[in-house]
């Protein structure tokens, strides 16, 4: 059984906090075989430190992403930045591509 995607519980903001799973957690999950060594691409900017936490105990060892845009930067550039720390601290590496060569 999955958890059902219903515009109800969807629209209020604590709700769908509680409910959803990010992208990469969902990648991860339904991979049902190992991640070692493998890239990570994501869109439309790398993963949050939660994640980004995941994946490296899954043995993500290349992060692909592009840089964020203004509107998703002041939102999220503090969890992007523990998310390049974590990278690096465990001997993985990213690829961070400037916005002009993926829009």
């Amino acid at each position: 059984m999955h958890m059902q995607d219903t515009d109800e519980w969807y629209t209020s903001r604590e709700e769908k906090y509680s409910r959803i799973v990010h992208a990469e957690m969902n990648a991860l999950i339904f991979a049902r075989q190992s991640i070692e060594n493998c890239v990570l691409y994501t869109w439309p900017f790398a993963p949050c430190d939660r994640c980004c936490v995941q994946m490296l105990q899954a043995g993500i060892k290349c992060f692909v992403f592009p840089a964020a845009l203004p509107d998703i930067k002041a939102r999220w550039e503090e969890s992007i930045n523990r998310s390049k720390k974590y990278i690096l601290e465990c001997g993985a590496h990213y690829l961070e591509i400037p916005r002009g060569e993926v829009d």
